[in-house]
């Protein structure tokens, strides 16, 4: 949402253009929708088959969101998790030597 002005002139007077202002900003938070946005990193990892499910069980541990996956004999993640669980993550992966 916005609020815009289009006349330049001074015709409601200072008071009124202040009081204007003060009102349609009002409605304009009063009508918006707040959206919470969780920084996230954005990672693809790959590891052998063999690793798949040691890799699941990290998966369902922490809160990390598949995107995509390719799993042959070498599996290939694209992965996304928030940044504030990066550090825990990132030790989870390095027990797997991914």
């Amino acid at each position: 949402m916005a609020v815009v002005r289009y006349f330049w002139g001074t015709l409601l007077g200072v008071p009124g253009l202040i009081h204007a202002y003060k009102e349609a900003s009002a409605d304009t938070l009063k009508q918006a929708e707040i959206v919470t946005i969780i920084p996230e990193i954005n990672q693809q990892i790959t590891f052998n088959y063999e690793q798949l499910n040691e890799f699941m069980k990290i998966i369902k541990k922490q809160p990390i969101k598949i995107v995509s996956t390719k799993i042959d004999n070498l599996c290939i993640f694209d992965i996304s998790y928030p940044i504030r669980v990066q550090q825990e993550i990132g030790l989870a992966l390095e027990i797997l030597k991914i």
